[in-house]
């Protein structure tokens, strides 16, 4: 009886001691299982994406250019200058019949004009400004209003007289005796009633009235011109004047040039004159005489 007790109670201790191992080792397993299953579920890996970024764009690098110096301008640049003349010497020699006569009435006109250059006299005519500056001689230093012809010589008063003479006609250099009618005086002009507008040519002579010692082509006196206009208010006026002098052509005929540009004829009679080739012609009635 106590063998089968102590056998039984020996089965059941094994049975215990099984039971417990086999309890462990199923526990191991399900610890393993579980350490495998932890194992298993790592986290995921994130997926490195490419971040769209926009790529620097290459900026065109302006090509190395040298800065270009700028060049004179014709205003800075001195152009070469002539030093020729119409008439080489006509302020030291007399010129003669032969050489006035090959040239033409503005060709003798431009060379009175470079005798009065010469002397620095400044033109208002503009053109005839740009042609003697274009001179090497020339320096332009006096005023029309102020040049005085007291600075000619000789020469230069002999030839200006011929080269004047040449205007309009051929004469000889004889003496116009008293058949010449004194020019002295005022003279007008009306060629507008309403409004009024009016031109008034005064003459003075250098000489006596019959310019008696005088020859053709000599310079004998000086022109003042207006020519004035009222407006239709009767009170406001414009007027232009000119100056210019008289050169002797023949008994009674006369040319007169003035100061800025033109040359026109002025021809004598008893009653007044009368101007052709001007841009106020016509005949201008004497309304006062004058006597030096």
């Amino acid at each position: 009886m106590r063998r089968k007790m102590k056998k039984t109670l020996t089965m059941l201790a094994m049975v215990a001691i099984l039971t417990s191992f086999t309890g462990c080792e199923s526990t191991e397993s399900e610890s393993h299982k579980q350490v495998q299953a932890e194992k298993t579920q790592e986290t995921p890996i994130p997926v490195i994406t490419a971040t769209a970024t926009s790529t620097p764009t290459a900026t065109a690098t302006p090509a190395v250019t040298s800065t270009p110096v700028p060049g004179p301008t014709i205003a800075e640049t001195e152009m070469p200058k002539d030093g020729s003349y119409i008439i080489e010497g006509s302020d030291s020699r007399m010129l003669t019949q032969e050489e006035v006569s090959a040239m033409d009435a503005n060709l003798r006109q431009m060379a009175i004009n470079e005798i009065y250059a010469r002397h620095g006299r400044k033109f208002k005519d503009q053109a005839i400004q740009d042609y003697f500056n274009a001179k090497a001689w020339y320096t332009p230093s006096v005023e029309p209003e102020a040049f005085s012809e007291n600075v000619f010589n000789q020469y230069e008063k002999s030839n200006i007289s011929l080269l004047s003479g040449q205007s309009n006609t051929n004469t000889s250099n004889a003496s116009m005796g008293s058949s010449c009618i004194g020019c002295a005086g005022k003279y007008y002009l009306e060629y507008s009633a309403s409004p009024l507008k009016f031109c008034e040519l005064n003459v003075s002579l250098y000489t006596d009235p019959g310019l008696f010692f005088c020859n053709a082509g000599d310079c004998v006196g000086e022109v003042d011109f207006y020519d004035t206009e009222y407006f239709p208010d009767g009170v406001n006026q414009e007027t232009n004047y000119e100056h210019g002098y008289v050169y002797l052509v023949s008994p009674n005929v006369y040319t007169v040039q003035f100061d800025s540009e033109g040359v026109f004829t002025m021809t004598v009679d008893e009653g007044g004159v009368t101007l052709s080739n001007f841009y106020r012609n016509g005949y201008y009635t004497l309304v006062e005489r004058f006597y030096s």
